[in-house]
């Protein structure tokens, strides 16, 4: 069966539906995916972070590690929590008290808390003993 179709502004076209669906197939751009909380992945030094938020949070700690306010950071660290879960905190900042011990903080950056990274962050500070930073 022919149908009749515009093409692009062009004047009308006479093809089969198979042709018409191949025809737009072929013009069709890709959308990029987006994320779910519209969030942009960036990278920066070769670390793919999921938002930009969290690559510019990165930039600073490596300011601060420059001026020597910071010892030093880990990026993307994982926790393994009951049932197979596991929660990614988003960095590990590390800093040296002038007596010499090492304090460790880890911190998150979030656009939006969602219950569910509530209650992993909350699991994660009882069955490990620390304290995640909301950033």
């Amino acid at each position: 069966m022919r149908w009749k179709r515009k093409i692009s502004g062009k004047n009308m076209n006479w093809m089969t539906t198979a042709e018409y669906k191949a025809f737009v197939a072929a013009n069709q751009k890709k959308k990029a995916k987006i994320s779910k909380y519209r969030a942009i992945p960036t990278t920066i030094d070769g670390i793919r972070f999921h938002s930009k938020k969290e690559a510019e949070y990165y930039k600073r700690l490596k300011f601060l590690r420059s001026k020597g306010e910071i010892d030093r950071f880990h990026p993307q660290i994982t926790f393994l929590l009951p049932g197979g879960m596991r929660h990614h905190v988003d960095f590990q900042v590390i800093t040296k008290t002038p007596v010499g011990y090492e304090i460790v903080e880890y911190h998150e950056v979030k656009g939006r808390d969602t219950p569910i990274g509530k209650l992993k962050r909350k699991q994660c500070e009882e069955i490990y003993g620390i304290e995640i930073k909301l950033i």
